[in-house]
């Protein structure tokens, strides 16, 4: 019998084998893969720690001091020491950037020009120029900024969303000196675009007043200015005005909030136009005393009241009033009031006092209060309301609520009563009809509190009478939420509609 025929192997002279080659060819393949993961790992780390290091370029410029008052004692001896700020750009609330895509028809676009303070930011870098005004940033991360020069005696400029880029970006800012607002100006004047305006103590303007856009009115905290010539706003390069505090105009320093001035008062016989304006960090408001007052394309950010009206007529339109911790909007004559947002105010975002008015196409959201109408005549028509604790809240009301989008409110509707100094109770008697009630919560509150009273122990309580509520979209199937203590209610939802109402909420 012949032998079997050996096997033949070429190995490693230190490799045992035992002659079993699925074990050797088992050894050398496990090798080969350990040998590979380990080079790949190595590049793939070292790969990861050079693609991730993040790139930087430059931004330079000059900042050019331009003495353009007539008074040789500001000519500056040289450009240095003014502080040049980077910024990342100021965060867009994203909710009012949603209402702005879905309704551009109403508000304001917002933008780096109505966000962006540098007060309320940290920066990123800090230089100061050299004699000649130049400056320079070097190793900044590339992307798009927000740049600020400020020189006390000279304002401060805003460069908004300037790119740096691997290549070098230069930007060239000028600065003009402060126009110190006199306590009582009896000619007439203008507010200069790009000019900072500055009125320490309270200032009373007796002649006609033109406000350029791109000017800067800064107001210490506490003080005023009260016009009472005719006002006209001039547009000037698609800027927008700016009335604000003067806390803190030069540092560089975040601020949790700024300090707010007190008022300011139109106090003129004619019409009153304001537009294309950011009001800002005001307590007490826009004032109108006199004539009537038109508000449209103004963007009104924090502090106490945005807007008080006269017993003239008042219209609001197309305007963002936001941040307010008071009843942010206060009116008492004939009022139209449409296509502007209101939101995150803390209290009541207006009351209409016994009035005639019209509320339409308005977006509410994230406020306390939406609209109190007291007495008089309201119609509240093609309005949303989100995520507000009340979106309306009529006392005494003859308020009519025609096709309204209704959210996440907390309540919907709240009906309230008023004890007036006759000793009467004054009930709400609306039309409520058209609006669609998306939510499944309770939806109208018959709580009877309003705010208006000065005393606890006096609230009324309940409804007497019935309220029609007919044709109205609603998604919760028992919409009525009664308060203990209301008296003889009855309000009457049927009919009520199938499928949402497509003629309601925002046109």
């Amino acid at each position: 019998m012949r032998n079997p025929r050996p096997s033949f192997f070429i190995v490693h002279p230190s490799l045992t084998l035992d002659r079993r080659p699925s074990l050797f060819i088992f050894h050398c393949s496990l090798f080969i893969l350990l040998s590979l993961f380990i080079l790949h790992s190595s590049f793939f780390i070292t790969g990861c720690s050079s693609s991730t290091k993040p790139k930087t370029g430059s931004l330079s410029g000059r900042v050019i001091l331009v003495n353009d008052t007539g008074d040789p004692s500001l000519d500056p001896v040289d450009f240095s020491g003014v502080t040049v700020a980077l910024y990342e750009l100021a965060v867009l609330d994203t909710t009012i950037v949603r209402i702005n895509q879905e309704y551009p028809q109403i508000g304001v676009q917002i933008s780096q020009e109505t966000e962006f303070d540098h007060r309320l930011q940290n920066p990123v870098r800090v230089v100061t120029t050299d004699p000649d005004g130049s400056y320079s940033f070097d190793k900044v991360t590339l992307g798009t900024y927000n740049l600020v020069a400020l020189k006390p005696g000279w304002g401060y400029s805003y460069s908004y969303s300037v790119p740096c880029t691997e290549t070098h970006d230069q930007t060239d800012i000028e600065l003009f000196p402060e126009r110190a607002v006199a306590t009582v100006n009896g000619s007439a004047f203008t507010f200069l675009s790009g000019r900072h305006y500055v009125a320490d103590a309270a200032a009373l303007f007796l002649e006609p007043v033109e406000i350029q856009t791109g000017s800067v009115i800064r107001i210490a905290p506490g003080e005023s200015i009260s016009f009472y010539g005719p006002i006209t706003v001039t547009e000037v390069g698609g800027h927008r005005f700016r009335f604000t505090t003067d806390n803190n105009a030069y540092s560089t320093a975040k601020l949790d909030s700024l300090e707010t001035y007190d008022r300011i008062l139109f106090a003129s016989e004619t019409n009153n136009y304001i537009h294309s304006g950011l009001i800002q960090a005001i307590q007490n408001g826009l004032q109108f005393q006199n004539g009537s007052a038109e508000i449209s394309n103004t963007v009104f950010s924090g502090g106490g009241v945005s807007f008080v009206g006269s017993n003239l007529p008042s219209t609001v339109q197309s305007s963002i009033i936001r941040g307010f911790n008071q009843v942010a909007q206060n009116f008492y004559g004939p009022t139209t009031i449409s296509r502007n947002i209101y939101a995150k105010n803390t209290d009541k975002c207006m009351i209409l006092y016994d009035l005639e008015g019209t509320v339409s196409d308005n977006y509410f959201v994230d406020n306390w209060n939406g609209i109190q109408p007291f007495r008089g005549n309201v119609t509240i028509a093609n309005c949303a309301f989100d995520r507000n604790f009340k979106a309306i809240a009529p006392c005494a009301s003859n308020a009519q609520l025609l096709d309204n989008d209704f959210y996440n409110d907390t309540y919907n509707i709240e009906f309230n009563a008023y004890l007036a100094q006759t000793g009467t109770i004054e009930y709400c008697d609306p039309v409520v009809t058209g609006n669609n009630f998306h939510y499944t919560h309770k939806i109208i509150s018959n709580r009877t509190r309003s705010g208006l009273y000065h005393n606890d122990d006096w609230f009324p309580s309940g409804i007497v009478g019935s309220i029609n509520c007919p044709n109205n979209y609603w998604k919760a199937a028992d919409p009525i939420l009664v308060f203990e203590g209301a008296e003889n209610l009855n309000i009457i939802y049927n009919p009520r509609r199938i499928v949402p109402n497509p003629g309601a909420g925002i046109r």
